[in-house]
């Protein structure tokens, strides 16, 4: 024979049970939420030589931290902002004494471009 439970207990230990389940759901969803810490990394487009129909020449500035690797991809388009081309791949190495460094690319076109820029930059690697 099992001993009877009061009433009271039982009702104590219920929501004792939805305490803890709430609190493992609030930590859980705080985890999941949380930002991770990314690497942080800028770029800009500094010049666009639009001159030549069969390619356009793009400088352009990444800033990210001296030791890490980056990739970028520049992006050239036409006269109704169709790609023309896309360049991927473009990697950025460490540069031990810098945090922004300059960089120039050659965007081959099938036709004539009317604008360039830096689509993206993106770390590959970090020390």
């Amino acid at each position: 024979m099992t001993p009877e439970v009061p009433e009271r207990q039982r009702d104590v230990a219920k929501y004792v049970v939805i305490a803890l389940a709430l609190i493992v759901f609030g930590v859980g969803l705080f985890v999941v939420l949380l930002p991770s810490k990314t690497p942080d990394i800028s770029f800009r487009t500094v010049a666009v030589q639009l001159g030549d129909p069969k390619q356009v020449v793009v400088t352009f500035e990444v800033t990210k931290a001296p030791l890490a690797s980056a990739e970028c991809q520049v992006t050239a388009t036409g006269e109704s902002r169709e790609i023309v081309n896309r360049l991927t791949g473009i990697r950025i190495g460490p540069s031990p004494d810098q945090r922004t460094t300059t960089h120039t690319v050659t965007v081959p076109t099938d036709q004539r471009a009317t604008a360039a820029a830096v689509a993206t930059c993106v770390i590959t690697r970090t020390r």
